[in-house]
């Protein structure tokens, strides 16, 4: 399989984190800017978007398809089981996704400054979401099975904002979630770390 990935998506970074931990084996990941158009990327996803991962039987893109089939494949659903009988932990799932959306939109507004196109309300409406979505996740994420997929979201999503968005200083408003990453310390974690 072929894993079309960039080192600092965070949809990307859950896809790395769960083959490793799924111990599947010949994955490679061929590391892409999807900002420049790579016409390989193009031409397996027409999003040009990752991750992206090229199977025997097709081309799979967006990140929660291709953790299912990785899941359901190698890890005989085990990843996703809770999501499926806890509605709580499925809604906590769409957060999730959904705050991965923001710091990335952030980021993009970010880039967006120097073409004098940057929007502050926007901006504005991405940092509250993520502050909402953060607390949120601080009091519900001690429920969560000890893995997951829901945890894999979560470092990723923290590491992100680490990595692009030091600025908002989460690790401050949220020790509790702060503390919950340092308890991770799966080898995957490192391996993929956004540099």
């Amino acid at each position: 399989m072929k894993l079309y990935a960039s080192d600092a998506s965070p949809y990307a970074r859950v896809i790395r984190l769960l083959w490793r931990q799924l111990g599947i084996e010949g994955v490679e990941e061929v590391m892409v800017n999807p900002f420049e158009q790579d016409a390989l990327l193009r031409q397996a996803n027409p999003l040009g978007k990752v991750p992206c991962l090229i199977t025997d039987e097709a081309s799979l893109y967006d990140s929660q398809v291709i953790a299912h089939y990785l899941d359901q494949h190698w890890g005989q659903g085990r990843f996703h089981a809770a999501l499926a009988d806890d509605w709580g932990l499925a809604v906590d799932n769409a957060l999730l996704q959904g705050l991965m959306d923001a710091a990335v939109a952030l980021r993009v507004e970010a880039t967006r400054q120097a073409e004098g196109s940057r929007s502050a309300f926007w901006c504005q409406r991405h940092r509250h979401s993520l502050s909402e979505g953060l607390a949120k996740l601080a009091s519900s994420s001690e429920r969560w099975p000890d893995t997951g997929i829901l945890s894999l979201r979560l470092v990723a999503l923290l590491e992100y904002l680490d990595f692009r968005h030091p600025e908002l200083a989460w690790r401050t408003a949220q020790p509790t979630l702060a503390r919950w990453l340092e308890r991770q310390t799966h080898p995957s974690i490192e391996a993929t770390r956004p540099r």
